[in-house]
C-alpha cells in the first residue's frame, strides 16, 4: 500500500512539474528614481502567483552568484510578487524568479532613468525668443519712423518745389 502512494506521490510530481512553466510579468519595466514597482511571477497556466517561486538577484561576480531577495524591505518578495519601493539608479538589473525545484527561471530586467529638467533650457529659450522678439519690434519700429521721415522729407521738399513754382509764375506774372 505504501509503495502505490509513493509512485501516486512520484506521478503528480512529474505533472505538477511538467504543467508547472514559470512566467514574470511584466518582463520589463522603466521607472524613474522614487516610483515603486512591481514584478509578478508564477504559474503562466493558471495565471496565478506561486507561493513556490524565489526572487533573487546576480550579486555581480563571476561567481554569478544569485543572492535571495527577502520578504521584507524596501526591495522584498512575497508569494510570487517582486516590490520594489523608493526605486535608485542601483535597482536598475535583471531580476530572476526560480521555483523551488530549481527546474525554471524568469527574469525581470528594471530600468531606471532621469527625466531631464527643462525648466532651465527652457527658461534660455523663452528668453532667447524674448529677445529675438524685442529687436524684430525695435526693427519695425525704426523702419517705420524711418519711413516716416523720408515721407515727411519728400513732403516738404514737394512743397518748397510747388512753393518755388508758385513764386516763378508771380515773378513771371508781375
Amino acid at each position: 500500500m505504501f509503495h502505490h502512494q509513493v509512485i501516486i506521490l512520484a506521478v503528480t510530481c512529474m505533472f505538477i512539474s511538467v504543467a508547472f512553466t514559470l512566467e514574470v510579468t511584466p518582463f520589463m519595466q522603466s521607472a524613474r528614481p522614487g516610483e515603486d514597482v512591481e514584478f509578478n511571477c508564477g504559474d503562466s497556466e493558471n495565471e496565478t502567483k506561486s507561493f513556490y517561486v524565489r526572487w533573487s538577484v546576480d550579486d555581480g561576480s563571476q561567481q554569478n552568484v544569485s543572492v535571495p531577495i527577502p520578504e521584507f524591505g524596501r526591495i522584498q518578495a512575497v508569494n510570487g510578487t517582486l516590490t520594489i519601493s523608493n526605486i535608485s539608479h542601483q535597482d536598475a538589473r535583471t531580476y530572476l524568479c526560480d521555483d523551488d525545484a530549481g527546474s525554471d527561471t524568469e527574469t525581470g530586467v528594471l530600468i531606471v532613468y532621469e527625466m531631464p529638467e527643462y525648466l532651465e533650457e527652457g527658461l534660455i529659450i523663452g528668453g532667447i525668443c524674448l529677445a529675438l522678439l524685442l529687436i524684430l519690434l525695435v526693427s519695425v519700429y525704426l523702419s517705420m519712423v524711418k519711413q516716416n521721415k523720408e515721407r515727411r522729407w519728400r513732403l516738404q521738399q514737394a512743397e518748397k518745389q510747388h512753393k518755388k513754382q508758385e513764386n516763378y509764375k508771380l515773378n513771371i506774372n508781375d
